[in-house]
């Protein structure tokens, strides 16, 4: 509840910046979401190890799922805003069972990684993480300047 309502004022405050009109309003939020859960995951993995506070763990596994949280409150708020509003409330449930469905369907690769070692896992995800970050800024990016171009 606390990751929807955060997210759900930071994707307003960052859709506000938008030029009016933008097709693709809630993209810096689900962005800033996913850089935001890639950073909290990294802490967990290099800075959690045997010894460390209860307090510490409990609070990185506090920021790692309000980040997660983030992104599919946005998901679910970008397919909202896509649709209709008769039709609202069936592309959010849609969105998020699509997206339930992809967590399901990673578990299995991601147990293969784990054969490597924990760390090894989590490295490799990282590094899928920025790849795919560096693309989503760089189609972000054209995609506003052709939107501005449009406007103008």
């Amino acid at each position: 509840v606390l990751g929807n309502a955060v997210w759900g004022y930071l994707s307003d405050v960052l859709t506000d910046k938008l030029p009016k009109g933008s097709r693709t309003p809630r993209a810096p939020a689900l962005l800033l979401s996913a850089m935001l859960s890639m950073l909290f995951l990294h802490l967990f993995v290099f800075f959690i190890y045997e010894g460390v506070s209860e307090v510490r763990t409990s609070f990185l596994c506090f920021l790692v799922g309000l980040a997660i949280d983030g992104g599919v409150a946005v998901v679910g708020l970008a397919a909202m805003d896509a649709v209709p509003d008769q039709l609202s409330g069936s592309a959010h449930g849609l969105a998020c069972a699509f997206g339930q469905g992809g967590t399901l369907l990673a578990g299995y690769p991601f147990s293969v990684l784990v054969k490597y070692g924990w760390t090894t896992a989590y490295e490799i995800i990282e590094l899928i993480s920025v790849v795919m970050i560096g693309l989503c800024s760089y189609l972000i990016f054209i995609g506003f300047r052709k939107e501005k171009k449009l406007i103008e």
